[in-house]
């Protein structure tokens, strides 16, 4: 029996290495902002949570704003890593250097977000804060990592002179980011009120002192391994000389901005931009260890012919189903209509049974349309990889298990939620399957127009599980799904324009062209 290797292009899937790059900005950004936040004091502009003063939109002054600010930049992190999770396992869950990293980002960011509310409940501990920082950094090395490894063009080992020493500074960096987060929140910045050096006395007895000097310890580590590595690293042309005068000019800029705001009694301006370059050095270090170290991918053969067949285990396959990604960006907006209607958190339990009730009719919903598109879906290569087209489920199994998680859904609606949210959810459900997915998807390049008014339904159901009714706001909060899934549609439409015009589906892009789009 013939094998053939199953890789992405090499230089990685374009969509992949694009969303890694912004998810590179993005966690870098909410690091900055979140340290903006800890510096003007602003930890505390929104004290509930995920809210802000009981409302989506809050109040009209600094320290709230920039506290709703980070939280802002926290949601674009959320939508990058969970489209990351959703194209990662359908071009790379056979290559675990980079799956599981984009799994870890997703660990990362729920953890990052307890931590966040945890942070607030706790009016800023300086433990709390410390470990939530250190949990930014870590996010930010994992999208860092993803976007290295999508862009590789060359999928063997490497282990260059100079490591050890690259990959001590990265320790030493994170251990000295993790203690000035601690002085940050313990208000622990004078306690040393020199400059580079600590009274000896002072740090024995005070231990605000002390961990003041052991966070410039572990920067002075840093900065000396930083240089030792000099000689090696600034022997290779190209790419990993030039990092290396990048991390080390930003990580000297650092040290002295810090020393800069310890001799002015820190101004916030110095705080922040102290903490803006010590994000910026982590990253810089971090992707130097990357250029001097790799791991290799390992090659995945199969037999021809078997693409899929056997790969994931039966219940992964029927989770596919559902297209988690989506739900989970359903669910979102189901959350969003709840949380305006209660003007904070609405009871656990409501919450829970709604959000359940919500991805079994939205999964049941996605297992329809795999059923009913299986036929095209064999034909595009961004979907023939789904579990009914690559052979791991029946197309029957498609069919009974969506129909089982619609009539689940409605059952679990209207025992523990109400009667409108169940009727809601299921026209929602049948709007997306026999509206769009039946009649117009085929037939007119209107139908993420007039189809895509499906995704609007779920703030109408966390509305109405909350009030037990409807007005105006959440018909707002669905006008805005409504205008923003054409563009938003139609955007990724050009980037696989080409399968779409294969099966004859005619979205816009590939029935007006690229111009008139």
């Amino acid at each position: 029996m013939g094998a053939e290797k199953f890789a992405p292009a090499k230089g990685g899937i374009p969509v992949v290495r694009t969303l890694s790059v912004a998810g590179v900005i993005a966690a870098y950004l909410v690091s900055v902002v979140g340290g903006i936040v800890r510096v003007t004091g602003s930890g505390l502009g929104c004290p509930d949570w995920p809210l802000c003063h009981g409302s989506i939109i809050p109040p009209l002054d600094l320290p709230t704003w920039l506290e709703y600010s980070h939280r802002l930049a926290s949601t674009a992190l959320v939508v990058i890593i969970l489209s990351l999770v959703g194209l990662g396992y359908r071009h790379y869950r056979s290559h675990p250097w980079v799956w599981r990293p984009i799994l870890l980002s997703l660990g990362l960011l729920v953890v990052q977000a307890g931590l966040g509310g945890a942070t607030v409940l706790t009016e800023l501990h300086p433990l709390i804060a410390a470990v939530h920082l250190g949990n930014a950094m870590l996010l930010l090395a994992a999208m860092i990592f993803i976007a290295v490894q999508v862009h590789r063009t060359e999928y063997g080992p490497l282990d260059l002179p100079g490591r050890k020493l690259v990959w001590g500074t990265v320790a030493a960096t994170y251990l000295a980011i993790l203690l000035g987060a601690w002085v940050t929140r313990a208000r622990a910045m004078l306690a040393c009120n020199t400059w580079p050096l600590c009274d000896p006395a002072l740090v024995l007895a005070d231990f605000p002192a002390a961990i003041n000097f052991i966070h410039r310890v572990a920067v002075l580590i840093a900065g000396l391994h930083l240089l030792a590595a000099g000689p090696t690293l600034l022997k290779r042309p190209g790419r990993i000389r030039t990092v290396y005068l990048l991390a080390v000019g930003v990580f000297g800029v650092q040290v002295l901005v810090g020393g800069l705001a310890l001799i002015y009694q820190m101004p916030p301006l110095l705080r922040g931009l102290h903490l803006a370059l010590a994000g910026a050095a982590w990253g810089a270090i971090f992707y130097l260890g990357l250029l001097v170290w790799q791991p290799a991918w390992p090659e995945v053969v199969r037999p021809a012919g078997a693409a899929g067949k056997g790969r994931s285990p039966g219940w992964v396959s029927y989770l596919m189903l559902t297209k988690p990604w989506i739900t989970a960006l359903l669910l979102v907006t189901m959350l969003c209509g709840m949380l305006v209607a209660a003007r904070g958190l609405p009871p656990l339990p409501l919450l829970l049974w709604t959000l359940l009730g919500g991805f079994c009719a939205a999964g049941g919903a996605n297992s329809l349309n795999n059923y009913f598109d299986r036929d095209i879906d064999r034909v595009m290569v961004r979907t023939r990889r789904r579990p009914l087209p690559s052979g791991r489920l029946p197309p029957r199994a498609a069919l009974v298990f969506g129909l089982a998680l619609l009539g689940l859904s409605a059952l679990i609606f209207v025992a523990f939620v109400n009667v409108l949210s169940a009727v809601l959810a299921l026209a929602g459900a049948f709007y997306y399957v026999v509206i769009y997915t039946l009649i117009l998807k085929r037939r007119s390049p209107q139908n993420i127009v007039i189809g895509g008014a499906a995704g609007s339904f779920p703030p109408l159901v966390g509305w109405a599980a909350v009030t037990g009714g409807l007005d105006l706001i959440p018909l707002y909060l669905a006008a805005i799904i409504f205008l923003w899934t054409p563009p938003h549609t139609w955007a990724l439409t050009l980037v696989v324009e080409r399968d779409y015009e294969a099966v004859g589906v005619p979205m816009l892009p590939v029935a007006a062209g690229e111009a008139e789009t």
